[in-house]
């Protein structure tokens, strides 16, 4: 790891210097995220925590076709860690590889684009719901993503093959996931209603173990093994509209998704709204979201990380208030409110964060 961020140092740094104009097309950029938080969990003290995220990416356009995105993250080897807590006696802190891959448009492909490597999500992911996928998962594969304009109405079809697992003496567990989207925008830019639906077949799952750790599950069922007792075929489907209201934009959106491969548990959707968008100074933004998902609806290891281990079936509560009161700086409050189960109670809890964000 040091010897690998030692050469990527000296490619963002040295090479610009180096080689001059031959490197005028490389883009860096990068955040800055502290946080402090609490979580108090019943018949339980609180927890006080107090973490940052660094990441830093560079994107070189290699020619008017393709283009190579690379970008480093704090955190750890876990799918969606990008958290370091100041903890450990001022101890040094990890950095990982989060992102590397190719994209190329089609010179004959209008709107179609091909990624390769470990990428961010190809699929969209309606609003901050995650339902299914963080926005922090970085599969790992190959994706086809296309566009197409008609009028008013825009058409995304996007395909994607991943590697979940490979084994050296059984066989390789994979993703193959195809979403379709329609979205259409009013003449006067302020109005939009979109619709999609997206399928995940995840292969070879039941009667594996469970991917990255191969032991924690994170609330999907596991047989007498400690393997997955279900496969998981999922279906989602998701809405949204956007229109002005009071002056701000209003999204209201809702989301569902079905594991068609699960005998039970198998179901799960969130609603919300967003009020305002926090892009430029001055501006704000207020965001609510319910959500309630049954234990094997979905592979939880890749679900919102903020709700791990919440009790089967219970709703939970996500409220986000955001101001930025300059460019490139964001101050974020959010509250979580869920259930967890202990000793066959049902154990309430109560997470607050509060947010210091700026990018560069």
């Amino acid at each position: 790891m040091h010897k690998f961020l030692a050469v990527f140092s000296l490619i963002l740094f040295t090479c610009p210097v180096a080689f001059g104009g031959a490197f005028d097309s490389v883009k860096i950029g990068g955040d800055f995220r502290y946080r402090n938080e609490s979580l108090e969990t019943e018949h339980n003290p609180t927890r006080y925590r107090q973490n940052f995220r660094v990441r830093l990416n560079a994107t070189a356009s290699l020619n008017e076709y393709m283009k190579f995105k690379t970008q480093l993250c704090t955190g750890t080897d876990e799918p969606l860690s990008t958290n370091e807590t100041f903890d450990n006696g001022f101890s040094k802190k990890s950095i990982w590889l989060d992102l590397a891959y190719l994209e190329a448009k089609f010179k004959y492909g209008d709107g179609l684009t091909l990624r390769a490597g470990k990428m961010t999500s190809p699929f969209f992911e309606v609003f901050k719901s995650e339902l299914v996928w963080d926005v922090k998962i970085r599969p790992e594969g190959i994706a086809i993503l296309q566009k197409t304009h008609l009028g008013e109405v825009s058409v995304d079809a996007n395909v994607g093959w991943f590697v979940l697992d490979e084994r050296t003496r059984d066989e390789d567990s994979y993703l193959l996931a195809g979403q379709l989207i329609g979205n259409y925008k009013f003449k006067n830019k302020k109005t939009e209603i979109g619709a999609g639906a997206t399928g995940y077949l995840y292969d070879k799952t039941k009667g594996y173990p469970p991917f990255w750790d191969g032991e924690t599950s994170y609330g999907n069922t596991l047989d007498v093994n400690g393997n997955y007792a279900s496969d998981f075929h999922l279906v989602e489907g998701f809405a949204w509209c956007i229109f002005d209201a009071v002056g701000q934009p209003l999204i209201l959106f809702g989301h569902a998704v079905n594991n068609t491969a699960a005998d039970s548990n198998d179901f799960g959707w969130t609603a919300g709204f967003q009020l305002g968008d926090a892009k430029k100074p001055g501006d704000w933004s207020l965001f609510y979201k319910y959500r309630v998902l049954e234990n094997d609806a979905t592979l939880n290891l890749y679900t919102d990380v903020s709700y791990r281990g919440n009790a089967n079936d219970e709703p939970c509560h996500e409220i986000i208030a955001s101001f930025k009161p300059l460019d490139h700086f964001i101050i974020m409050a959010t509250a979580h409110l869920w259930k967890t189960v202990s000793g066959g109670q049902l154990l309430d809890n109560k997470r607050f964060r509060f947010d210091l964000m700026a990018d560069f």
